[in-house]
């Protein structure tokens, strides 16, 4: 994983990415000034929307990574991730995010909103998982410590992963999202909790209709 991380810029300065000129922000024709995200956490604050950024740093192949956090606001999705792109010159890379921590709020009235954003970017996966977060703000979820003690948002990434699996979640990754809100049915996304010794743990899932409805399951 660390020695990937560290040949991405490498493979794509050899690809010769060119710009995309369309709403997708452009990319930087230098490779080297692309920055690794593991996840993010978007909440709203006097208006506006505010972003946490869990970035991945490693300064040697054979050095520890460890994440970096930084924190953007804008009046809609589109900026906020643009203004993420130019706050270091650095281009987002959102291929190793799996996981986005978000507000009930957001959840309820701005998940259409939030996706179209996210789809709109080349290198978003649509199996990235979106969580609530309950009891405490999306960003607190997503810097509370791990319990394995390796980057919090990639451990809460395996956490979702694993409740998924053993049932305790619905199912419910970025493409069947979309296409339960195509279909007008309601969607099921997790809600993590911070534990009574600041952990984020898993609670429920909270069901959303369409027009803003929620129940806890």
């Amino acid at each position: 994983m660390k020695k990937l991380l560290l040949l991405i810029p490498c493979i794509l300065m050899l690809a010769g990415c060119q710009p995309i000129k369309n709403k997708r922000v452009e990319l930087n024709q230098n490779a080297g000034q692309i920055l690794p995200i593991s996840a993010l956490a978007i909440d709203k604050e006097d208006d506006l929307y505010k972003m946490t950024i869990e970035s991945i740093r490693q300064d040697s192949l054979d050095g520890e990574v460890t994440p970096e956090y930084f924190t953007v606001k804008a009046d809609d999705f589109s900026k906020l991730f643009y203004n993420a792109d130019m706050m270091f010159a650095s281009r987002l890379y959102l291929s190793h995010a799996s996981v986005v921590i978000i507000s009930e709020e957001i959840a309820r009235f701005d998940i259409d909103k939030l996706i179209d954003s996210l789809i709109q970017r080349p290198d978003v996966r649509l199996t990235l998982r979106i969580a609530v977060s309950e009891s405490a703000s999306p960003d607190e979820i997503l810097q509370a410590p791990s319990v394995t003690d390796g980057i919090p948002g990639m451990a809460l990434s395996s956490l979702i992963e694993k409740r998924t699996k053993d049932q305790t979640f619905k199912d419910f990754p970025m493409f069947r999202i979309l296409d339960y809100r195509l279909n007008g049915r309601d969607i099921a996304l997790p809600v993590l909790i911070l534990s009574d010794d600041g952990h984020a743990a898993p609670d429920s899932s909270i069901i959303i209709s369409k027009d803003g409805g929620i129940k806890y399951a």
